[in-house]
């Protein structure tokens, strides 16, 4: 937006800027380390597996369906209710000056 209403020159150096303005606050204000207390799973403890699965069961497939009642609706269609759009009119091509 700034390189259609100003110049693409300053859209570049304000790019730039920002880019370094970010990079400076990165060195300034450095990213916390872990620590290995960080980490820790808060006493949460794996649950119990129902089935005997090993390294060599194949994968497992989750099925999750959804029961919405016995009434069936009917959604309209999405381009219904809409007017038709225009056809893009060609400009007539200009004709050489002589």
């Amino acid at each position: 937006m700034v390189a259609e209403n100003y110049s693409l020159t300053l859209a570049l150096e304000s790019s730039a800027g920002a880019l370094l303005l970010v990079a400076a606050t990165g060195l300034l204000v450095p990213i916390r380390q872990w620590k290995e207390a960080d980490q820790d799973s808060l006493g949460f403890e794996t649950p119990a597996l129902a089935l005997e699965l090993k390294s060599r069961s194949g994968p497992i497939v989750v099925k999750i369906e959804y029961h919405t009642g016995n009434q069936s609706r009917s959604f309209p269609r999405p381009d219904a209710g809409t007017t038709p759009r225009a056809k893009p009119r060609r400009r007539p091509a200009l004709e050489p000056a002589a």
